[in-house]
């Protein structure tokens, strides 16, 4: 791991440096940022520190597995900076690691190159989890993907705190399908990063429990040892506005892919 963060530490991006991205992603140099040169990723440093997870009683939108809003500590980490695209996914098939269960005729779309851009769906936890791997990182916890959600002070939406809308992200089956990655550029988060409030649904490495929050470590907290579904977060395109909230929590049996479900990952 080591030597890959030092190759990947040679790609530094420094700011006036520019990549060919379609569609065009307005940059904040405000975090360093680098390319993971295995699969090209950009990726965002999230810095060691607290941030406030969860959501408090009472909470607009909020449900009781979000419950107590607590302070979490965690050690610093690299995240992509959007979700993992078909084009993305395919290099990994195509090196013989990955694979792809979706025939043809559930998503004819995979291989067509004006989608090559989109997150990558029907995707299982455990492609996902060789994915990142292959990637030379892993998923994220849930922990990591809210901080970088929503930042150190609890704000409500990866963008702030103010309420979605067709202008803020792809929910509510307002496009009626996923978009290009980085296309809804108002659906930015604290940290800068993209579709953290829509598009896709995105797995992470915890299991489930709807109590967790009740005795979760307050240090690098892992998820629980054990469970039968993982956690999604983020809404995805056909999502309820509700669902776009950063401390929103879902979950899935870990061997189900979907339309909705797409991942990130993360390097440390």
């Amino acid at each position: 791991m080591k030597s890959l963060i030092n190759r990947i530490l040679v790609f530094l991006v420094l700011a006036g440096c520019h990549r060919s991205v379609i569609p065009p992603i307005r940059r904040d140099w405000t975090h360093p940022r680098v390319i993971n040169p295995v699969n090209q990723a950009e990726m965002v440093y999230i810095p060691a520190g607290e941030f406030i997870m969860g959501s408090y009683s009472g909470e607009s939108g909020s449900e009781p597995d979000e419950l107590p809003q607590h302070i979490v500590y965690l050690d610093g980490y690299w995240i992509s900076l959007t979700p993992v695209t078909n084009a993305m996914y395919n290099d990994c098939v195509q090196a013989g690691v990955c694979s792809y269960g979706a025939s043809h005729k559930t998503n004819p779309r995979y291989l067509e190159p004006r989608y090559a851009n989109h997150p990558v769906v029907y995707v299982t936890w455990k492609s996902a989890y060789a994915y990142c791997q292959w990637a030379g990182g892993r998923l994220p916890t849930e922990a990591e993907w809210e901080k970088a959600a929503r930042g150190p002070d609890g704000q409500v939406y990866p963008w702030g705190n103010t309420r979605p809308n067709m202008q803020t992200t792809n929910a509510k089956n307002m496009v009626g399908d996923t978009t290009q990655v980085g296309m809804f550029t108002n659906d930015k988060s604290y940290y800068g990063l993209y579709d953290m409030g829509g598009n896709v649904r995105e797995w992470v490495a915890d299991w489930y429990a709807s109590n967790y929050y009740e005795f979760s470590p307050t240090i690098n907290p892992p998820g629980p040892l054990y469970g039968e579904e993982k956690v999604l977060k983020s809404a995805s395109w056909n999502d309820i506005y509700r669902y776009t909230r950063a401390a929103n929590r879902l979950s899935h049996m870990p061997d189900s892919p979907g339309a909705n479900r797409g991942f990130r990952c993360v390097l440390q």
